[in-house]
């Protein structure tokens, strides 16, 4: 990747580079630094601190990723819509978009290599993946089928061309019938498996709308103006209102009605954009999945059994 930066105000390379590449956190970009893989007009710069000043050339590359041998498995997913460009997934809650260190099977990535018989190759690993969403969050994803696509669509994404909201079912009710949360987001100082509200961290700025208003609990609909990790889990959470069932941001489920559910409750529902290359807008609504409707339908009757 090489471009040039054409912001009059120096900046770090290692922060500019994380701003840009939303897909990499911070930590990652200094460890490519540190090992050589980021120029700056020619020269190889090793200090994630330097500065990078006004029309200076950056170009970054990342160390090839150990060759891992995904396997096609015959996975239940809903394809929602299919062209020769892209295609439109349903990932059911519980299932990886893509394999771990710890995980090779089961994920959504498998899944893909069995039902298509061309995707994007930009990585490896992640076949077909432009965009991710959390293990045990559900809904709607975006899938390339060649790399052309794979850019496109992944620019699409940077521009905020591509209208994504997600559904969540909130712990505690909305004050304001629609909103606006802008809070930074970084790791946890004490846990770096956690996101958090934090001073130094990268600008995130999520919206809402409520849908629904229940005794002690708010149906909400979120959009995404940045794109951070548990971006909608962190703010919710900030703002006094996890989304329910999410351990890890405060939303543990203390009602006895719902025990039955396993997940935060989040749900990417809509997706909204202009086919890069046919000549036709996409509108794609997908349902809340069983165990979330389940939710909705007690607290509708107010079944407290």
């Amino acid at each position: 990747m090489k471009f040039k930066y054409k912001n009059k105000n120096s900046l770090r390379v290692d922060k500019m580079l994380a701003e840009r590449l939303e897909d990499r956190s911070r930590s990652q970009i200094k460890k490519v630094i540190k090992k050589g893989f980021v120029k700056i007009n020619g020269s190889i710069v090793k200090k994630p601190s330097y500065s990078v000043k006004y029309r200076d050339i950056i170009e970054i590359s990342f160390p090839k990723e150990k060759e891992t041998t995904l396997k096609p498995e015959k996975l239940d997913i809903e394809i929602v819509y299919e062209d020769k460009y892209i295609a439109i997934v349903n990932k059911p809650a519980g299932m990886l978009v893509h394999p771990t260190k710890n995980k090779k099977e089961g994920t959504l990535a498998n899944a893909l290599l069995y039902h298509f018989n061309k995707l994007s190759e930009i990585n490896e690993i992640r076949p077909g993946i432009v965009h991710r969403i959390d293990k045990n969050t559900s809904g709607l994803l975006i899938v390339a089928k060649n790399n052309k696509a794979h850019r496109k669509i992944s620019s699409m994404i940077q521009r905020k061309d591509i209208e994504r909201k997600y559904w969540a079912l909130l712990k505690g009710n909305l004050k304001k019938p629609t909103g606006e949360i802008i809070a930074p987001i970084g790791r946890n100082k004490s846990n770096r498996t956690k996101m958090d509200v934090v001073l130094e961290g990268k600008h995130a700025h999520t919206k809402y709308r409520i849908v629904e208003k229940y005794k002690n609990y708010t149906l909400a609909e979120f959009s995404l103006t940045t794109g951070r990790t548990h971006q909608i889990r962190v703010h919710a959470s900030f703002i006094g209102t996890p989304v329910l069932g999410d351990v890890k941001y405060g939303g543990t489920i203390t009602d006895k009605r719902f025990k039955f559910v396993k997940r935060q409750l989040l749900h990417s529902k809509i997706l909204s954009f202009q086919h890069p290359y046919l000549d036709k807008k996409i509108d794609i609504e997908i349902s809340v999945p069983e165990d979330f409707q389940k939710v909705l339908d007690k607290l509708k009757s107010g079944n407290y059994s």
